[in-house]
């Protein structure tokens, strides 16, 4: 995998973990009221609320953090460390309710390790993509036990070394599942980016399969698709006007200067045919020097307008300067009659292009 595609999964990763801990947080009302039911008669209102204070105060703290990372979009390399503040937070404001509760008899013993340990593996699920934070959350939470171990001469040492070694183990077991969902994450982002590439490909694809390479305008293939959908369209009072269009003497500019400035020709045409038109109008190279031009919703003085301001275009100046290319353009013109498939429409406007050509060039002829 490239390089960049395993810091956009840890950033992925990172952003996912910041998200998951607001999720997470939702869930510490509901335990602290279970230790709330369990302590309360065996330890006294007095230390318990005092704690829920201070854990309702770390949580909001904690909550606060969150909202201000993703707020402004989490970047793992600025807000790492804010992160990893949240989740101290998190880890606190559980951590208190050991200091709390630890010591008092070996039933409330039992409940808190069971508390914590419930606690630490339910975490898990959100730190999975960014284990370090995990590891500031677990750190918050244990160092309180141990510090109220350590405050009452040891009598709740057992738990405090059993809690200590889940969260170890639970750390360890962790570290290969997290590098597996990191690995998933990153094959998502290259599948993402050869899927894009397809999509691309297959634009590209398509676009040259519909155009011609020369002018750039549509080719003959495209041209035939579009006549297609516009007779397949439901029955309208909108019609439809074909040009067709054929460079005067093109064989001679070939044949004096040379296919390359032949080329250029085209090119030169194809550009000021393309400016004459309306934006709903579509232009296409027919083949060699003939082109078509499709009007649609034209009507008859409209469509006779337009090609002799296409005619009046070519002629009004030469097609190249250097070598001087001055050749003219016939047009040939048809409407769409009822009845009409696209071969017959075709048929109609070149013969009038014909018709134009023997008739002297440099001129429009309407079928």
């Amino acid at each position: 995998m490239p390089a960049q595609d395993f810091a956009r999964a840890e950033q992925l990763g990172f952003e996912q973990c910041a998200r998951a801990m607001q999720q997470l947080l939702r869930n510490a009302p509901p335990g602290w009221a279970f230790v709330l039911l369990v302590a309360w008669e065996p330890i006294g209102p007095r230390p318990l609320l005092i704690w829920l204070a201070a854990a309702a105060v770390l949580w909001l703290l904690c909550q606060l953090q969150l909202h201000r990372i993703l707020a402004r979009g989490a970047q793992r390399e600025r807000d790492a460390n804010a992160l990893a503040l949240a989740a101290v937070l998190d880890g606190a404001s559980w951590g208190l309710c050991a200091w709390a509760v630890a010591g008092h008899s070996p039933v409330l013993d039992a409940w808190l390790i069971i508390l914590m340990c419930g606690v630490g593996a339910i975490s898990a699920t959100a730190y999975l993509t960014h284990l370090r934070a995990y590891a500031w959350q677990l750190g918050a939470y244990w160092l309180p036990l141990a510090a109220s171990t350590a405050w009452q001469g040891a009598p709740a040492w057992q738990l405090t070394a059993g809690s200590l070694l889940f969260y170890v183990l639970l750390f360890w077991l962790m570290r290969p599942v997290s590098a597996r969902l990191i690995e998933g994450l990153r094959l998502q982002i290259d599948n993402e980016r050869m899927a894009q590439q397809l999509r691309e490909n297959l634009e590209r694809k398509a676009h040259e399969a519909a155009t011609d390479a020369l002018t750039g305008l549509a080719n003959r293939r495209s041209l035939d698709q579009l006549l297609d959908a516009w007779l397949q369209r439901p029955p309208t009072q909108e019609g439809l006007a074909v040009l067709m269009l054929d460079i005067d003497h093109f064989k001679a500019v070939n044949d004096r200067h040379g296919h390359g400035v032949g080329d250029a020709t085209l090119k030169t045409f194809a550009e000021r045919v393309r400016a004459q038109l309306r934006s709903s109008d579509q232009c296409a190279r027919y083949g060699g020097e003939e082109f078509c031009v499709l009007l649609p919703g034209a009507t008859h003085e409209k469509a006779l307008e337009i090609a002799e301001r296409l005619r009046a275009a070519v002629a009004s100046q030469p097609l190249l300067s250097e070598p001087l290319v001055d050749n003219t353009v016939s047009v040939g013109l048809a409407w769409m009659a009822e009845g009409d498939d696209a071969a017959t429409l075709l048929q109609r406007a070149d013969a009038a292009l014909y018709e134009a050509k023997r008739s002297g060039r440099n001129r429009v002829v309407a079928a």
